[in-house]
């Protein structure tokens, strides 16, 4: 009979222990913030004026994994497994955003004119190697008074 007390003991020690490694688990607030640093970038390169579609869907895709993350603070075992791999989607979604207006923009918003020919250079006139001797003038007709 003491045999087996102990080996009940032991058991349900290590059960508590167990339940207090899981239970103790903490919610992902790092990979919290690189999302939200991530969509704060991809609204700032002018994903709301380009791809409001996208960031909607973020958007959402942030308020579910609020809420999961409020739903497992509130359980005595808590499992942040799904509310993390929610923030890493949301972070690679939000990364792909920003990318994304920046390509848009670097379009032309018509046709470019076709390229003209370059000018033709400048016609070169031989200069002589030694400067010309200055030229004789006529003299002035000068009036007598």
């Amino acid at each position: 009979m003491k045999g087996l007390m102990k080996y009940l003991a032991v058991g349900l020690s290590v059960l508590v222990m167990a339940a207090l490694l899981v239970g103790c688990a903490k919610p992902p607030t790092m990979e919290m913030d690189a999302a939200k640093v991530a969509m704060d970038a991809a609204v700032g390169a002018g994903a709301g004026t380009y791809a409001k579609e996208g960031l909607k869907s973020i958007n959402d895709a942030w308020a579910a994994a609020q809420d999961e993350v409020k739903k497992q603070e509130g359980k005595l075992f808590k499992n942040y497994d799904n509310a993390k791999a929610m923030i890493a989607k949301i972070n690679a979604d939000a990364v792909a955003l920003k990318a994304r207006p920046s390509r848009r923009r670097s379009r032309p918003s018509r046709r470019p004119r076709p390229l003209r020919p370059p000018p033709p250079p400048p016609s070169r006139r031989r200069r002589p190697c030694s400067p010309r001797p200055p030229r004789a003038r006529a003299p002035r007709p000068t009036s007598t008074p």
